[in-house]
């Protein structure tokens, strides 16, 4: 889903909508510019709350480090490192592709090996997502599973419209929640949200 289909998506919810383009007007552009803030908002709950967005970092030693150990830390190594999480790290070492356990954490995401050991190491890791701003393009594809990435345009509809009508806004952000919770527990019941959010 693109960053335009997002922004149509909102819009279509708080006008009640069926527009397929991002019509910008003296009466949308209030709502077009608040989007980003809203849009990171909805991103960040989603993807640090259990729907994790996944990626990959590979380590690679011939064996000739020296020192006991190597540590990688990958808040360094990368730039949206969020948490190793239940995540698996496989392990090439030229003759097996496998799961490995053959290494220990320190912290949130130090990955030690011992210097000896050699292959190439595939940590997957749960990752922040990518802060949308006033100038990210249209085009721009969110890298979120589709599931995830429908619910957005539902929590920025609830963020932008409840100093126009609380009531409309308070049911899609509770819409939100229940959609939310059954995301990251499936197997489950989806909990009874309160006709009244909170945190407003």
């Amino acid at each position: 889903m693109t960053w335009e289909e997002i922004q149509i998506a909102t819009l279509q919810k708080i006008f009640v909508s069926t527009s397929t383009t991002l019509v910008s007007d003296d009466t949308t552009i209030p709502y077009i510019n608040s989007m980003p803030q809203a849009a990171n908002e909805a991103l960040q709950i989603l993807s640090t709350a259990g729907k994790f967005i996944i990626k990959s970092y590979e380590i690679t030693q011939d064996g000739t480090d020296t020192g006991l150990v190597q540590k990688y830390d990958l808040e360094t190594l990368t730039s949206d490192f969020y948490s190793l999480g239940n995540n698996k790290i496989i392990l090439n070492d030229g003759e097996i592709y496998r799961a490995t356990t053959n290494y220990t954490v320190e912290g949130k995401g130090i990955i030690v090996l011992d210097s000896l050991l050699v292959g190439t190491w595939t940590v997957y890791y749960n990752a922040y997502p990518q802060t949308i701003t006033k100038d990210t393009a249209g085009s721009t594809v969110l890298a979120l599973d589709k599931e995830v990435a429908a619910l957005v345009p539902l929590y920025m509809a609830s963020e932008l419209y409840k100093d126009d009508e609380l009531s409309t806004a308070t049911m899609w952000r509770n819409e939100f929640e229940v959609a939310r919770e059954l995301l990251v527990n499936p197997n489950t019941m989806a909990i009874e949200v309160s006709s009244s959010f909170e945190g407003w």
